[in-house]
């Protein structure tokens, strides 16, 4: 199991998910309301598409 975390501006987890090996979909979740940008995000697939 992974886990993947958002982090606020501000440093504060805002949400943080658990990802089961083999689980094929992740929906993340942002603040609302609040300019948001991926900083880093690393995903490793076996499959033929990334969404």
């Amino acid at each position: 199991m992974a886990t993947t975390t958002v982090i606020q501006e501000n440093g504060r987890t805002y949400q943080t998910y658990d990802v089961d090996s083999g689980q094929s979909t992740v929906i993340l979740s942002l603040p609302a309301n609040a300019k948001a940008t991926v900083k880093e995000l690393n995903v490793t697939t076996g499959g033929t598409k990334l969404l």
